[in-house]
C-alpha cells in the first residue's frame, strides 16, 4: 500500500515537471508573439493544467482584451470560478456568462448559465416570488436568443417547461391552493403551445410529451386512430404549420451536418441565408439566428459580418442590436475599415454622443487597415459626422490634417484621383472657413505634388470658377496648358480653357487661348500619331521576326548550296519588292460611275479584274481627275465611308464626286506608308491612321462652302479640309495626268492615291513638315 502511494506521488510529481517545462515553453512562444491567437489559447491551457489559478485569470482577462473568446473557453472559464466560489455572491461568474454570452450564440453556454443560477442562487432554489422572477426572465432571454435555433433550440424550450414543472410539483408539495397550481399548469400548457409553434428538429417527440402531459391533467386527448384527437384547433394549426416550416429547413440543416469543408460550410450557411431572407413572410429573428450561428463558425470572415450588419441596417434598425453587432464585428475583424465605417454611421443613426463616436473612431485608427482607401473612407465619415454635428471649423481641420498626413506618412505612393479629401478639405474652408487662401494653399500643395494629375487642375479650376473668380481662372489655364500631364489631359484642359473663353472671355482672350491652345493641340496630335504608328507596327515586327526566325531554322536543314542560291535571291527580291510596292502605290481608283455589272464582269481568262498584270488593262479607259475644284480631306475617321463623307459635304451645293483612298489589302480608309519613296516616306508614316479623301465640286463657291468646314468634327475626329493645288503644267502646254490616273486595283473599285497626289497639297507638306520637325527633337 505504502508502494502505491510513493508510485502515485512519483507520477504527479513527474506530471507537475512535466507542466511547468511546458509552461515555460508557451511563455517563450507567446513573449515571442504576443499577437497571436494560438499563442494565448495555448498558453491558458497550460496555465489551468498547471494549476496557477491566479496567472490563469490574468491570462484570461489578457486574451480577452484582445481577441473574443468561443463558447468553450468561456463554459471553462466560468467552471472554474464557480469552484472557487465561498459565499453565497455568485455575482462574479454570473457576469463571465454575461460577458460570453455578449460574443457569440453559443446554446451550451446558456444552458451552463440557467443551470448555474437555478443551482447557487438562493431566492431561485428556494422558489422565492422574486427568485422565479428572476428565472423567468433569464429564460426568455434565452427563448429570445437561442429558442429558435433549429437544432439546438429545443434544449432551451426543454429546460425551461422542467423548470415550470419542477415549481409546479413543488407547489402540490407545500401549497393548498388550487388556483396557483392552476396557474403554474397554465405556464406549463403555455410552453408546450409556444414550443409547437416554432420549426424545430424534435418536433415530433415534443407533441407526445404535449399529449402525455395534457393526460396527466386528466384530459382526453390523443388515440391510437387519431394522435390529433382532442388538440386544440389553434395548437394543431400551429403545429402542422411548423412542422411543414421544419421540412424545409432539413435539407440545408443536413448541410451543415457533419463534417463538410469550411468553404463548403460557409457557402452552404449563406445559401441558406438567403432561402430565409427570400420567403414571402421572412422572419428577421429566423434570419438574425443563422447569421449568429455563421459568425460562430466563421468569426473571422469579413464579408460575412458586412452581410450580417447590412442586412441589420435594412430590415432590425434596432439601436441595441445594431450597436451590439458591430461592436462584436470590429472585435472580430478588426482590420476591415468598412466595419468600422459602418459602425461610425450606426452611431450616428442612433445619436450616440460624441464621446462614444470619438472612442470608436480612435479605436478604428489603431487596427492597421489593410490599404489606404480604407483609412480614408473612415477619415471622411468622421469628417461628415462631424460637419453634420456642426462641430468647430478647428475640429474639422485637425480631421483633415491628419488624414493628410497619415496618408503621407505611411502610404506615400497612393493616389487619391478623385480628391476626396483634399477636394473635400478645400471646399470646407471656403463654405464654412470663408477662408479662400486657406483653400488655395491646400490646391496649390496639391498642384506640387501631384500637378501630373488633370483632376488637380480641374479641381482647382472649378473652385475658382465656382467662386466667379474669371482672372484666376485664366491664370491657372495659362499655367497649366502646357504641362505633361496623364492620358489625354492636357488636350482635356486645352479644349476646357477655350470653352471658358467662349463663355466668359473677351475676343482677344479668346484669340489669345486660341493660339497658344491651338499649337498644344497640334503638338499633341503629332505625339499621338507617332504612338500610334508604334502601336501599329509592332505585332508586324514581331510576325516579321517570327518569320525571320522560321527561315534560319529551315536555312540549317538546306545543303550549303541551296543556301549560297537563297542568299543570291534574297539579295535580288527587296528590289523587285520595291518596285512592286512603288507601283501599288502610283494606282487610284473611283467608284463613281462604273457599273456594277461592268466592275464584276470576269475577264478573258475568265477572271474578275483584281488588278494585278494584265488583268488591270481590262477597263476600256483611265479616268483623269485635274484637281482645278476640289477639296482635300484629311485625319478622316477609317470607319467613315463614301457615304457619310457624301451627307457631310452635300450642304455645301454643287458636289461631283466622293474619292476616297482605301488600303488595297484591307480595304479600309487608310495611308499605306510602306510604299512610300518620296521625302515624305518619314512623315507620312507619322499618320498611318488617318483617311485621306479628295472631293469635287462644280465651282468656286462650293469649294469655299468645303474648305469653311475645316476642324470640324466628322464622325470620332476633327476632320481637315483645305483645297487640293494641282501640279503646273508641263512643257508643251499638256498636263502632266499620270498621277492623277486611275488605275484599278481590285474587281470592288478601290485603290490607293499615288504618293505625289499627297505631295500636291501644300498645307498637309507643312503640317507634316511641323511634325516630323517635333519628333526628331
Amino acid at each position: 500500500m505504502a508502494d502505491e502511494e510513493m508510485a502515485s506521488s512519483s507520477d504527479s510529481e513527474s506530471e507537475r515537471e512535466n507542466g511547468e517545462d511546458e509552461l515555460a515553453a508557451v511563455e517563450v512562444a507567446l513573449a515571442a508573439n504576443p499577437d497571436s491567437y494560438e499563442a494565448h489559447e495555448q498558453y491558458v491551457a497550460a496555465l489551468r493544467k498547471a494549476g496557477h489559478l491566479d496567472r490563469l485569470r490574468a491570462a484570461r482577462e489578457a486574451m480577452n482584451a484582445l481577441f473574443p473568446i468561443p463558447g468553450r473557453m468561456w463554459r471553462e472559464w466560468a467552471r472554474d470560478e464557480a469552484n472557487l466560489l465561498d459565499g453565497s455572491d455568485i455575482s462574479p461568474v454570473v457576469e463571465l456568462y454575461e460577458r460570453g454570452l455578449r460574443e457569440y450564440l453559443d446554446v451550451p453556454l446558456w444552458l451552463d448559465y440557467l443551470e448555474f443560477v437555478e443551482d447557487r442562487d438562493p431566492g431561485v432554489s428556494q422558489c422565492t416570488p422574486q427568485g422565479l422572477q428572476k428565472m423567468r426572465e433569464l429564460y426568455e432571454r434565452a427563448i429570445t436568443a437561442s429558442g429558435i435555433h433549429a437544432t439546438e433550440g429545443s434544449a432551451i424550450w426543454e429546460a425551461y417547461r422542467e423548470f415550470e414543472q419542477a415549481v409546479l410539483l413543488t407547489m402540490a408539495e407545500y401549497t393548498d391552493g388550487d388556483k396557483e397550481k392552476e396557474k403554474q399548469a397554465g405556464r406549463v400548457e403555455s410552453l408546450f403551445h409556444r414550443q409547437l409553434a416554432v420549426p424545430l428538429s424534435n418536433h415530433a417527440s415534443t407533441l407526445n410529451d404535449y399529449i402525455e402531459w395534457e393526460r396527466e391533467q386528466g384530459k382526453t386527448i390523443g388515440s391510437l386512430e387519431d394522435k390529433f384527437a382532442g388538440v386544440d384547433a389553434n395548437v394543431l394549426a400551429a403545429y402542422k404549420k411548423a412542422e411543414s416550416g421544419w421540412l424545409e429547413c432539413k435539407v440545408f440543416e443536413n448541410s451543415l451536418s457533419g463534417k463538410p469543408a469550411d468553404a463548403e460550410l460557409l457557402q452552404n450557411y449563406l445559401i441558406y441565408i438567403d432561402f430565409e431572407q427570400k420567403k414571402s413572410k421572412s422572419d428577421p429573428a429566423r434570419v438574425q439566428v443563422l447569421f449568429e450561428r455563421a459568425v460562430t463558425a466563421f468569426p473571422v470572415s469579413g464579408d460575412l459580418w458586412l452581410k450580417y450588419t447590412g442586412y441589420l441596417d435594412q430590415k432590425l434598425k434596432v439601436a441595441v442590436v445594431c450597436k451590439n453587432v458591430y461592436a462584436r464585428a470590429v472585435r472580430n475583424c478588426p482590420w476591415v475599415g468598412e466595419l468600422w465605417r459602418k459602425y461610425l454611421l450606426t452611431l450616428e443613426r442612433f445619436n450616440s454622443s460624441d464621446e462614444e463616436m470619438s472612442e470608436v473612431f480612435e479605436q478604428s485608427m489603431k487596427r492597421g487597415f489593410q490599404t489606404p482607401s480604407e483609412y480614408l473612407d473612415v477619415f471622411l465619415t468622421r469628417v461628415d459626422g462631424l460637419r453634420r454635428q456642426m462641430a468647430s471649423v478647428e475640429r474639422l481641420r485637425e480631421v483633415f490634417q491628419r488624414a493628410a498626413d497619415l496618408l503621407a506618412n505611411y502610404f506615400p505612393d497612393f493616389v487619391d484621383r478623385s480628391l476626396r479629401l483634399q477636394g473635400y478639405w478645400a471646399r470646407m474652408e471656403v463654405r464654412l472657413a470663408k477662408d479662400i487662401s486657406a483653400a488655395r494653399s491646400i490646391w496649390e500643395r496639391l498642384v506640387k505634388s501631384s500637378g501630373w494629375m488633370t483632376e488637380v487642375w480641374q479641381g482647382y479650376i472649378n473652385m475658382e470658377l465656382g467662386l466667379e473668380n474669371i482672372n484666376e481662372v485664366r491664370a491657372l489655364y495659362r499655367k497649366c496648358y502646357s504641362r505633361k500631364l496623364e492620358g489625354n489631359g492636357s488636350k482635356v484642359i486645352c479644349e476646357a480653357w477655350l470653352q471658358f473663353e467662349r463663355e466668359f472671355g473677351t475676343l482677344e482672350d479668346f484669340e489669345k487661348a486660341s493660339l497658344k491652345a491651338g499649337q498644344r493641340l497640334e503638338e499633341i496630335q503629332s505625339i499621338e500619331a507617332v504612338q500610334d504608328t508604334k502601336e501599329f507596327k509592332e505585332p508586324k515586327m514581331k510576325h516579321e521576326r517570327g518569320n525571320q526566325e522560321s527561315s534560319a531554322q529551315a536555312a540549317k536543314r538546306k545543303r550549303p548550296k541551296d543556301v549560297k542560291e537563297e542568299k543570291k535571291r534574297q539579295k535580288v527580291a527587296p528590289k523587285r519588292e520595291l518596285g512592286k510596292l512603288h507601283s501599288e502605290a502610283k494606282m487610284a481608283t473611283n467608284e463613281g460611275d462604273r457599273d456594277a455589272s461592268e466592275r464584276e464582269k470576269p475577264n478573258e481568262q475568265g477572271q474578275p479584274p483584281d488588278g494585278r498584270g494584265e488583268a488591270a488593262t481590262q477597263f476600256k479607259k483611265n479616268r483623269v481627275f485635274t484637281d482645278e475644284l476640289t477639296a482635300f480631306v484629311s485625319n478622316i475617321d477609317l470607319e467613315l465611308t463614301e457615304k457619310e463623307l457624301k451627307e457631310f459635304f452635300t450642304p455645301c451645293g454643287g458636289l461631283k464626286g466622293v474619292r476616297l483612298l482605301r488600303d488595297r489589302n484591307t480595304r479600309r480608309s487608310r495611308v499605306k506608308t510602306k510604299s512610300c519613296e518620296t521625302e515624305f516616306t518619314f512623315l507620312t508614316k507619322l499618320l498611318p491612321m488617318q483617311g485621306l479623301a479628295y472631293i469635287d465640286f462644280e465651282n468656286e463657291e462650293n469649294l469655299a462652302a468645303a474648305i469653311s468646314k475645316n476642324r470640324t468634327k466628322l464622325g470620332a475626329r476633327k476632320v481637315s479640309v483645305a483645297r487640293s493645288k494641282p501640279k503646273p503644267k508641263q512643257e508643251g502646254g499638256s498636263e502632266k495626268v499620270e498621277r492623277d490616273k486611275i488605275k484599278p486595283l481590285g474587281w470592288q473599285g478601290s485603290a490607293l492615291k499615288s504618293d505625289e497626289a499627297l505631295n500636291s497639297n501644300e498645307e498637309f507638306r507643312k503640317t507634316l513638315l511641323k511634325s516630323k520637325e517635333k519628333v526628331v527633337t
